[in-house]
């Protein structure tokens, strides 16, 4: 291992999902993860969208690395058929034009902005970055297997480090 520098690393971690309450646990989820220093991982480039309404908001997603950025003309675009959605990865809102989107609800489905998810942020320079340079990470739960009983305040998490 330590004689390939450019070698993959698997890592695990670890979580416990009990919450403040002794009785009530976290469920797994999917969150964006930002890489702040990037590195060759073997990921295809991602291509994003970003909905803004402010035109410095849209100059800044497109200097973050947003492939195309734009506001309320660019819902109407994609809600009339004009543009094609099936090319992006990921689809980011600034807060201020989250009410604008509702006619994409039934367009974007899976992937519409979500302030849960972090796709949806004031900060839309950041939000681009950590999008574009990001790892998505699920944590999971773990489930009853043979020997073992359920563990509702367990939680686990593998991802890939390296190239």
């Amino acid at each position: 291992m330590a004689n390939i520098p450019d070698g993959m690393v698997w890592a695990k971690l670890e979580f416990n999902l009990q919450q403040v309450k002794k009785d009530k646990f976290m469920d797994g989820f999917t969150k964006m993860v930002p890489v702040y220093h990037p590195f060759e991982r073997g990921v295809a480039e991602k291509v994003i969208l970003a909905f803004c309404k402010e035109p410095e908001d849209i100059k800044a997603a497109e200097e973050a690395g947003a492939f195309k950025a734009g506001g309320v003309d660019m819902i109407d675009e994609i809600v009339k058929g004009k543009m094609d959605v099936s090319e992006f990865d990921h689809f980011l809102a600034s807060e201020d034009i989250v009410p604008d989107l509702k006619p994409l609800v039934g367009i974007l489905r899976d992937k519409f902005p979500k302030k849960n998810l972090g796709s949806v942020s004031s900060d839309i320079n950041k939000m681009v970055k950590t999008f574009a340079n990001g790892m998505l990470v699920t944590v999971n739960k773990a489930k009853k297997t043979l020997g073992y009983d359920e563990d509702l305040s367990y939680g686990w998490l593998r991802f890939r480090l390296g190239a």
